[in-house]
């Protein structure tokens, strides 16, 4: 991982098509960590969760290279790696496992990550998932207690409880939430320990429900429309 930090602390100063031209070799051998990093994870992922069963890495990882045309910020180049483990791969919707190291000396320093669960889902997906929280709120909340150390982005979340759910349920709090996505920061240290796969898989398993219910959610949606 320290190679990994090492390319993005040095692509975070020198974010030009010029320099990444000059440095690809070393872009090549942070990725081949990076991806031998991954397909660790995903291997021990599948293990407990059945529905990654057939996933590819490929279909995990994304490209550097950034998308400027609808940006005020044109460098040309992510300062992050992450992968995303879900049924049917990154394009499909489903909930799943996200594992992010960011340049240390990006803008959002310090933010290496740990995230399950679903970010900027489809509308019918989000209702579909509002709705297997109310009718099963118990089972939502066990899921998250489960994950110990994790918390519950709760950012963007509406005013007020969405049309079609009673104003005063217990828990509209969570039917407010435009993202229902457990997450965990990482430290530099953590990310250099060398318990990091061991660690990153151990948490991971704690949000399996969660990931799950979730998608049962989606499916449902996806299956009906």
């Amino acid at each position: 991982m320290k190679y990994i930090l090492n390319f993005l602390a040095e692509l975070s100063e020198n974010n030009t098509k010029t320099w990444f031209d000059a440095h690809k070799a070393t872009y090549k051998q942070a990725q081949a960590a990076f991806h031998d990093f991954a397909e660790q994870v995903l291997q021990q992922l599948t293990a407990l969760d059945e529905q990654l069963r057939g996933l590819e890495l490929k279909q995990c990882t994304y490209r550097i290279n950034r998308d400027v045309r609808f940006s005020n910020d044109k460098s040309p180049y992510k300062t992050h790696f992450g992968a995303y483990f879900c049924p049917g791969g990154k394009k499909s919707g489903m909930a799943g496992y996200y594992f992010h190291i960011e340049a240390p000396n990006s803008q959002f320093i310090g933010n290496h990550l740990l995230a399950a669960g679903t970010h900027c889902s489809m509308p019918n997906a989000l209702t579909s998932m509002r709705t297997e929280i109310f009718d099963n709120t118990k089972e939502f909340l066990t899921n998250m207690k489960r994950a110990s150390s994790w918390y519950l982005e709760r950012d963007n979340a509406l005013k007020n409880v969405p049309k079609g759910f009673p104003k005063d349920f217990e828990h509209g709090d969570l039917l407010k939430l435009k993202d229902y996505c457990l997450c965990q920061n990482l430290s530099t240290e953590q990310l250099l320990s060398p318990d990091l796969l061991d660690f990153t898989v151990a948490e991971f398993a704690k949000t399996v429900p969660f990931v799950q219910q979730m998608n049962k959610a989606i499916a449902y949606e996806l299956e009906n429309n």
